[in-house]
């Protein structure tokens, strides 16, 4: 048995999403458009104000700021571990880009996208929640 660390998902949808080959002698993806791929990602995204945010809300959130992946680029951001964020505000995402640059500011716009949207959700709640006078 090979010791394994990390997760292989990323890798897996890498290669199921944008079709290619690992070229071992350089470390890189090629996809079938000759492009070069590559990630960044996580499963443990956590935020607690992110707790019991409603999965549905982070996808529209991330696909109105046009970071979801594109099937026609190959690039964008795929969420999962969804199910965390009613647990303890987690959640994971795997951003594939050009390069390893992209991939980090995609992964990081992502994150501000989710949470400028928790921050929006708690303030109606509250003013919702607020009681009148």
């Amino acid at each position: 048995m090979t010791p394994r660390s990390g997760c292989g998902n990323p890798h897996a949808a890498l290669r199921n999403l944008v079709p290619g080959r690992y070229d071992a002698a350089a470390g890189r993806w090629v996809a079938q458009d000759a492009n070069l791929r590559a990630y960044r990602s996580t499963d443990n995204l956590v935020d607690e104000s992110w707790i019991g945010m409603p999965a549905r809300e982070v996808i529209d959130a991330v696909d109105a700021a046009e970071l979801g992946f594109d099937h026609r680029t190959g690039t964008g951001v795929v969420l999962h571990v969804l199910s965390g964020l009613g647990i303890d505000g987690r959640l994971g995402l795997t951003a594939f880009a050009d390069d390893l640059a992209a991939a980090e500011a995609m992964y990081h716009s992502t994150y501000a996208v989710i949470a400028r949207r928790a921050e929006s959700t708690t303030r109606t709640s509250a003013s919702v929640a607020a009681p009148r006078r």
